[in-house]
């Protein structure tokens, strides 16, 4: 379904299935997986200028997993700290976004 929603709305967005096709990984490495693909692969996202620039992949969560972040043994420490998810904070009532 996410693949025929965004092959007939969208000439930029994709689907990736290649999280459904693992067993359970991490949040980081899920991340680390897109930046490799998206920057390295498919060589950045373009300018308006038509000029290959690299992304910057951020994870977009709701107030529910960010709070799962302070719980001790759900997250490990190296993967709260990772670029991606720590990158700041926008708090807009009622939940948090990731940027």
């Amino acid at each position: 379904m996410c693949n025929l929603a965004a092959e007939q709305t969208s000439s930029w967005l994709m689907v990736d299935p290649w999280e459904a096709f693992q067993s359970y990984q991490r949040t980081a490495v899920v991340l680390d997986h897109f930046e490799h693909e998206v920057n390295n692969k498919l060589g950045g996202v373009a300018t308006l200028e038509g000029e290959m620039r690299p992304a910057k992949i951020l994870l977009l969560a709701g107030s529910d997993l960010i709070a799962t972040m302070s719980e001790p043994g759900v997250w490990s420490l190296a993967d709260v700290g990772f670029p991606p998810l720590m990158s700041g904070f926008v708090i807009t009532p009622p939940h948090f976004f990731a940027l």
